[in-house]
Parts: C-alpha cells; sequence; structure tokens
C-alpha cells in the first residue's frame, strides 16, 4: 500500500487532534441495595453506550470528526506539516481512480495515564462526490482544478469496514472486537455538514466492557447498533488543529439503536437480567449526549465517553 505523506499528516490530524487527557469523574451517588438491583442493567447499558460514542477513545464521535474534517478547504489535498503530533499514530492510504474510493488505515495510540488509555485500529473507506445523486460523480479530492475552474465536492461517502481496540476509563475497561458502518455526509461544500445512515445500513460495533461501580465487577459481552438521522456538524474554515479539538461540542442531531448484552458477574451484588436487550435514542447537544432508554434519562460526556450521574 502507497503511502502518501501529505495525506498521512491531514487525516491524521482530522482523526486524532481531538483526543486530549481525558477528565476526572466523581464516584456514583451510593444507592440502596434494592434500587441498585432495579436499575443496574439499565445503568450498564448506558455506562457501554457512553463509551461507545466519545471521541478521544475512538468512539462513534471519533468517526464523525473524521468525516467532519474531510469536508474542510484543505480536504486530502496537499496540505504542510501542522507539526508534531504528541501521539503515536500512523496513517496509510491509497486510491482508486477507477471508483473513486480512498482507503485508508488509521493507527493509534495513547496512554494518558495509569487510568485512561487508548488505542485502536481501523480501515476506512470514503469518497468525494460532486452530486450525491449521482455516484459517478466522484472526484479524487474535495476540491480539484478542472482547467478552467475549481470543481468542490458536496458529498462524501464514508465507511468503516473494519476495527479493532480497547480503552480504559475511571469506571471501564473496553475491549472492542470489530465494527462496521456506512454513512453519506451531505453539503459538505456549505456551512453545515449533515450525516445520516446509509439506507439498509447501520453502525455495529461489538466488544466486551468490564464495569466496575458499587463494589461489583461484570463483564457485559454486547452488540451495539445505531442509525444516524440528521446529524449536523459546522464544516470547518479554520486550522484543523484548533477546530477539531472542540468538534465534539458542535454536534446536534439523533443517534438510535438497540443494546443486547451478555452478562458475567465477577464480583459483588447481582441484578437478574443476565441477558440484557434495550432500545435508545441519545440526542446530541451542548458537548453531551443524552440518552433515553428503558424511562430513564442519561447523560454521557461526547468527548471521553464517559456516562454522567443521572440528573
Amino acid at each position: 500500500m502507497k503511502r502518501y505523506k501529505y495525506f498521512t499528516n491531514i487525516l491524521t490530524i482530522f482523526i486524532l487532534s481531538g483526543v486530549v487527557l481525558f477528565g476526572c469523574k466523581k464516584k456514583d451517588d451510593p444507592m440502596t441495595a434494592n434500587s441498585a438491583a432495579t436499575v443496574s442493567a439499565t445503568e450498564d447499558a448506558a455506562e457501554s453506550i457512553s463509551g461507545a460514542l466519545g471521541d478521544d477513545n475512538g468512539g462513534t464521535t471519533n468517526t464523525m470528526g473524521t468525516m467532519f474534517m474531510l469536508s474542510s478547504s484543505a480536504g486530502i489535498s496537499g496540505t504542510p506539516s501542522f507539526g508534531k503530533l504528541e501521539n503515536v499514530s500512523t496513517v496509510d492510504t491509497s486510491y482508486d481512480a477507477g471508483t473513486g474510493w480512498w482507503t485508508a488505515t488509521v493507527s493509534y495510540q495513547n496512554n494518558s495515564s495509569i487510568y485512561y488509555s487508548a488505542t485502536f485500529n481501523r480501515v476506512y473507506r470514503f469518497r468525494f462526490l460532486k452530486d450525491v445523486n449521482n455516484a459517478g460523480s466522484f472526484q479524487k479530492y474535495y476540491r480539484i482544478w478542472n482547467g478552467a475552474s475549481f470543481d468542490t465536492a458536496s458529498a462524501i461517502n464514508f465507511r468503516v469496514d473494519s476495527g479493532s481496540g480497547s480503552f480504559k476509563t475511571l469506571r471501564l475497561s473496553h475491549q472492542l472486537n470489530s465494527v462496521s458502518g456506512a454513512w453519506t455526509a451531505t453539503g459538505i461544500n456549505s456551512d453545515t455538514v449533515t450525516i445520516n445512515s446509509d439506507a439498509g445500513t447501520s453502525y455495529i460495533r461489538k466488544g466486551i466492557d468490564t464495569i466496575v461501580t458499587r463494589n461489583a465487577v461484570r463483564t457485559s459481552d454486547h452488540t451495539l447498533t445505531l442509525i444516524f438521522t440528521n446529524v449536523k456538524g459546522p464544516r470547518f474554515k479554520i486550522s484543523p488543529t484548533i477546530a477539531r479539538a472542540n468538534l465534539s461540542q458542535a454536534y446536534s442531531g439523533t443517534v438510535s439503536g438497540t443494546f443486547n448484552a451478555s452478562i458475567t458477574f465477577l464480583r459483588g451484588d447481582r441484578y437478574t437480567e443476565k441477558n440484557v436487550s434495550r432500545t435508545f435514542t441519545v440526542t446530541f447537544g451542548g458537548g453531551e449526549g443524552s440518552i433515553t432508554m428503558d424511562g430513564k434519562l442519561f447523560k454521557c460526556n461526547m468527548r471521553t465517553g464517559e456516562r454522567k450521574d443521572n440528573p
């Protein structure tokens, strides 16, 4: 696979410049044994969903960040280096001129502290379209010179073909086994970019979480399925290194999904459900994800992927 040095610089910035040191998180509020028994299965589902959404740990917000950054004025055309990155990362790319699809293989590792870490590998595919309704209107870059003027893409097809990795926060250790999904981003030549899941496809993430709360340790072997509906954010007009760091604060829109898990307790109190199945919606805004599930509302930090205490 051919390595493009200029592309490595810009796409690495796109994907990873939003990764920062994770903030501290206070412990759960105390609960009675009876109360914990009735809500912990749903809380555990919310914990796993929150982790799968985070930007810092390679969750869906990180993937969305890549799509939004590709719609910047730089696109992936030749761009000088933005300087040395603090985190170890590699990006290998190739381009298929016959289909218009770029393939990018991304490897990332960040060890912020003994409490927080993230490592992930992804294989992305994407292509720029001048007309979202015409698959044959692809072009190599976001903006290209046609000999008389610039042609600017209006949409991006974006796919996650495969992925693996792990991350750790204060309450959650996650092992990602597989991930896939397909989206179309429209309006990439306007001020607001809109992302929707491709028809008939879902974002599917499979993994195992080890959750530690209330003196109990349990594992959640789960499958998370998400559908994106009109998730919006800004097209960047300033330095990607500046804009990307705050991207998780800028999303709006809705994600709906299902969570199915097999729970195994390793230590501590048990709740009755061993096979957990939940449907939920997540509404983005103000840097938070509001998770509505099982008649309850949970909040998560879109950057760190940590669930906040119930309101």
